[in-house]
């Protein structure tokens, strides 16, 4: 899966600048096709994140899917469902395991699965990226959390990917 485009226009977003005309129909249209297989688990072993950094495993789905998911709701220029049921399904998956690990599994608002998917989730809480959650509310309260480095969300987490995580 070829994703320099989809690494640049997170790195777009991240930079908080907009996204061109030619972009958003990518987005739309095209980075679908791309990613359609997303939602299985065996479609994605590894993924080279916009800071070099391979990640490998479940984050490497977690980080497409929070990442296509933030271009989504950019590109529809709405925070509610997408109407693309690539980007929907991605989207109800995502705020169904965020708030299985906090009801179901004990862990903190915040808190997805494991150290790096929580890094890879923050970015669709800082954003408000998510319908059914508050997430401007979590992320005011799971920021100062990765900020002071507490263990539970950031130990073993490489640092440019936890610096990269609390810039959007």
């Amino acid at each position: 899966m070829e994703l320099s485009t989809f690494n640049h226009l997170i790195d777009k977003i991240h930079a908080k600048e907009r996204l061109s005309a030619p972009e958003i129909a990518y987005i739309q249209h095209e980075l679908p096709l791309v990613l359609q297989d997303l939602p299985t688990i065996r479609s994605t072993r590894e993924y080279l994140h916009p800071t070099g950094i391979h990640i490998s495993g479940a984050p490497a789905r977690t980080y497409l899917a929070a990442y296509a998911l933030i271009l989504a709701k950019k590109a529809y220029g709405r925070p509610q469902l997408t109407g693309h049921s690539l980007y929907d399904a991605i989207e109800n998956r995502l705020t169904i395991g965020i708030m299985r690990s906090n009801f179901e599994a004990g862990k903190p608002r915040g808190y997805y699965c494991c150290k790096v998917c929580s890094m890879g989730v923050f970015p669709l809480f800082a954003l408000d990226c998510l319908y059914w959650i508050d997430g401007k509310r979590i992320a005011e309260e799971v920021r100062p959390l990765i900020e002071s480095r507490d263990p539970y969300f950031t130990k073993g987490v490489p640092l440019k990917l936890l610096n990269y995580t609390l810039t959007f």
